[in-house]
């Protein structure tokens, strides 16, 4: 999910990427999808690691909001990529994950995440 708050975009429009596998229940994505829209953002989904940078890429998200789990590209190997890129670098990125293991949070974050929330969402904090 992308998100773009009007705080950080002088123009107006706040977008969010979503990133998330087809198989995810659609009611955990219809959730993120309206409280979002809720409080007027954008949302932009993506259905994995691929999928999300060539979005990325087409609405320059202000927030991005990633699952690890997903064909073609992980969201580990996804982040990565996203941080390559001179435009991403600094980027907001959250990964939401139904995952338990210490080990995913902390690759997540070393990957370039900023937050880790285990589903249901709890950040984690380093």
């Amino acid at each position: 999910m992308i998100v773009s708050p009007t705080t950080m975009r002088s123009a107006g429009s706040r977008t969010v990427a979503y990133l998330s596998e087809n198989r995810c229940k659609w009611e955990n994505r219809s959730v993120i999808m309206s409280l979002l829209g809720a409080i007027a953002f954008e949302v932009t989904e993506a259905v994995d690691g691929q999928d999300g940078l060539n979005k990325a890429a087409q609405v320059k998200p202000d927030l991005i909001i990633t699952d690890l789990l997903m064909p073609i590209m992980d969201g580990y190997e996804f982040i990565k990529q996203l941080r390559r890129s001179p435009e991403f670098k600094d980027a907001i990125v959250i990964v939401s994950s139904a995952s338990v293991f210490e080990t995913d949070q902390h690759l997540s974050l070393r990957a370039g995440a900023m937050i880790f929330c285990q589903n249901p969402c709890k950040p984690v904090n380093f």
